[in-house]
């Protein structure tokens, strides 16, 4: 049952990333300081992180996708200068093993929906709400060789 259920949610992942793959719609516009740069979140304001997590987020194309902790997400981004909004984000749905690590998953991916603004410096990546309020901090992935 359990080869079944990961199997299942990793057609229903190829499915969604499938789907995800038309170009961004018209209007919006993927960041050049964005597009191509991955991260991994090193804060996540009120959360104390999963030891031994990674969520990342990785921006490509008008698409933002990566780890949620245990399972992957995509969604839509458009950005221009300093404002950044995500679209929705599709997920697969497997079960996570580590204590904690779903509901850090469930805060992060809700963060990413409230972002507003972002601000990179250095190896630094800031999302904030339209409040100004710190939604989550991510450091840079060096780029592989």
């Amino acid at each position: 049952m359990k080869k079944f259920l990961v199997r299942a949610a990793g057609a229903v992942f190829v499915a969604l990333v499938a789907a995800g793959c038309s170009s961004v719609s018209a209007g919006s516009a993927a960041s050049p300081g964005l597009d191509g740069s991955a991260w991994v979140l090193s804060d996540l304001p009120g959360k104390v992180l999963v030891p031994e997590s990674s969520s990342t987020l990785q921006f490509a194309a008008g698409r933002a996708s990566g780890s949620a902790g245990c399972n992957r997400y995509t969604a839509s981004y458009e950005s221009a200068q300093d404002t950044l909004k995500f679209g929705a984000a599709a997920a697969t749905r497997m079960m996570c093993a580590t204590a904690g690590l779903m509901e850090q998953e469930q805060a992060f991916l809700n963060a990413l929906g409230n972002v507003a603004t972002f601000r990179m410096e250095g190896d630094r990546l800031e999302l904030r709400g339209a409040d100004g309020a710190l939604a989550a901090s991510f450091r840079r992935v060096p780029a592989s060789k």
